[in-house]
């Protein structure tokens, strides 16, 4: 799934959600980029929920030096979830001195 989702201070794109058959791995991760070059982005996270909006898995990762685009990803054992199954993921950090908290809901597919 490609959908752009955005807020005032960064773009998150390229959202993908799918299920890793020979590594039995669900596999989540999206592109955020500053939505103005000379904001930087010092703060991302990924955070990865079930449908019922149980956290799957977290992590947040400060960066001193800062970037435009950043590639958060999870590679997660998948548990009871399977390809067809939703999950919400919530990419959120700090860019340019703002929060940003960009929610997508996603369709496991296959990869």
């Amino acid at each position: 799934m490609s959908t752009n989702r955005s807020n005032d201070i960064v773009t998150v794109s390229d959202w993908a959600g799918c299920y890793k058959v020979p590594d039995n791995l669900l596999v989540v991760s999206c592109t955020v980029s500053s939505a103005e070059a000379s904001h930087l982005i010092t703060g991302i996270g990924l955070i990865v929920n079930n449908a019922e909006g149980a956290t799957l898995a977290s992590f947040y990762n400060g960066m001193s030096s800062g970037s435009e685009h950043v590639y958060p990803a999870f590679n997660l054992e998948p548990g009871p979830l399977h390809v067809g199954d939703s999950v919400w993921a919530v990419a959120q950090g700090e860019c340019g001195g703002q929060h940003f908290f960009v929610e997508q809901e996603l369709s496991i597919g296959h990869c």
